[in-house]
């Protein structure tokens, strides 16, 4: 039989705790009024676009091959390029992104008292990200909640990323538990929720922006309002994993 509670509940970082969203568009608008063409262009493309280029940089950073800053001032070279703007200006560009990103970091909404009920039910708590220890950790303390985790497994410390399910194990082991008695919550389908369960975990979507499932039966939540989300986390250690 499964556990009535979880031992263990991982969550995603950026866009599940992290309300990255939400930074990186303040990042993004500052930016764009510096260049007259992505002043002009459309915001939701500009934002779509922007996202593109970190789905395809990020592994470079996360392999040491490029720094943030250069990875940064690479999406901001080839936006402006899109766009018709000055290219040379791209430095410039990501600099002013990156101020905006750290001033405008905030927790998703919830977040902080989920963490802190889960914490009191006497469940342990961990991390499992697609970043550098650094980055997140660095997060994590700004953020104000770096206190709640017994383990924080990002896929920089091991040459592997979500959703390869030997990240999953890595976490499982820093906790202790097993992937019968854990849960993990996330935002991404595709590295979350097909990754966690691949691993062997209970799962559960964060769906903020209430996109269709993919695939039924996994259950979700739209917000993180400590009372439902809470009953739902739970609930999801009584639910068969596979």
């Amino acid at each position: 039989m499964p556990p009535q509670r979880p031992r263990a509940v991982f969550f995603d970082l950026d866009d599940t705790l992290f309300d990255y969203r939400h930074a990186a568009r303040a990042g993004l608008r500052a930016a764009a009024r510096l260049d007259a063409a992505l002043a002009q262009a459309s915001f939701a493309d500009l934002e779509a676009t922007h996202l593109e280029y970190v789905e395809q940089l990020h592994p470079r950073v996360l392999r040491g091959e490029l720094t943030y800053d250069e990875a940064r001032a690479e999406r901001f070279r080839r936006l402006l390029a899109l766009y018709g703007g000055d290219p040379a200006a791209a430095p410039r560009a990501a600099q002013c992104f990156a101020g905006h990103l750290r001033s405008e970091e905030r927790l998703v909404p919830g977040a902080a008292e989920l963490l802190a009920r889960l914490a009191a039910a006497g469940v342990r708590l961990g991390i499992i990200s697609n970043n550098t220890r650094a980055e997140q950790i660095g997060k994590l303390e700004r953020l104000g909640c770096l206190h709640w985790f017994a383990g924080v497994t990002v896929s920089g410390d091991h040459g592997i990323s979500k959703p390869d399910a030997r990240l999953f194990g890595h976490a499982l082991a820093s906790l202790g538990a097993t992937a019968a008695e854990s849960v993990h919550v996330g935002d991404s389908w595709d590295k979350d929720v097909a990754g966690a369960l691949g691993a062997g975990l209970r799962v559960v979507w964060f769906n903020r922006h209430h996109e269709p499932a993919p695939a039924p039966g996994v259950p979700q939540l739209h917000c993180l309002s400590a009372s439902g989300a809470l009953e739902v986390i739970m609930g999801a250690a009584c639910r068969a994993a596979g």
